[in-house]
């Protein structure tokens, strides 16, 4: 395998994820709403029937638990990814960052119950001491969320955001590695779909963001978003 080889497999990868996650908006569009809804014409990005999440069993980084109640009564977004990750987490993370100075700028009382959820897709390296340094470089009051491998995967299935290790493809002019031997940094690298998960404060899929770099264009459909919550009173009872 060449050099360049790795890196067109992952960007390869990453554009079938998206691909993928275009099929996932189709299928979440099958399930009968639940609770307020919202215009589909308000934003492309809203899905066309708010999709329910069913039970998860997560932990936080200051290690307590971040199960469905912890989604209800806040506006969550949620992006997986890992610390590792040489380029898009990082650049997803700082554009998260920039999209929270704007509500604090512009939409104080959005921002007072908005929050960001960092979900890794590495949970064997990603401690949640290190989440926790991680998220808070980028600001204080985001939280990372790690669990049992089994579980992030069932709770990444339903919002549709897939996720493949780099040791899970086969070169076949190499020979298998034995058991105990380490793991190549290509090996360790993870493929994850990029894209920003909106969860409104009855712990339903809203939106998704595909668009991991544009902080304008999240930041303006999120504001027409909570505008048209407000004015419809959608969430006036507390769930």
């Amino acid at each position: 395998m060449t050099a360049t080889q790795p890196t067109r497999m992952y960007a390869v990868l990453l554009g079938l994820l998206m691909a993928t996650g275009a099929i996932v908006y189709d299928i979440v569009s099958t399930h009968q709403p639940e609770g307020p809804q919202f215009s589909q014409e308000l934003s492309d990005v809203i899905l066309p029937m708010p999709k329910p999440i069913q039970a998860f069993h997560l932990l936080d980084h200051n290690r307590k638990v971040f199960d469905l109640e912890q989604l209800k009564g806040k506006w969550s977004f949620i992006f997986f990814g890992y610390t590792h990750c040489p380029d898009v987490c990082p650049t997803a993370m700082a554009i998260l960052a920039e999209l929270f100075e704007r509500l604090k700028k512009h939409a104080p009382d959005a921002l007072m119950d908005t929050r960001l959820i960092f979900v890794t897709v590495d949970p064997e390296r990603d401690t949640p001491e290190h989440l926790r340094q991680y998220v808070g470089y980028f600001n204080p009051d985001f939280l990372g969320v790690t669990g049992e491998p089994k579980e992030i995967k069932a709770f990444a299935n339903q919002l549709g955001a897939l996720y493949f290790k780099g040791s899970q493809f086969k070169d076949a002019d190499k020979p298998p590695a034995k058991p105990t031997q380490e793991l190549t940094e290509e090996e360790k690298m993870v493929s994850h779909t990029s894209a920003f998960f909106l969860m409104d404060p009855l712990g339903r899929m809203l939106a998704i963001f595909p668009e991991y770099n544009n902080s304008d264009m999240i930041f303006e459909d999120y504001k027409r978003i909570r505008t048209f919550a407000k004015i419809h009173n959608l969430y006036q009872e507390k769930p």
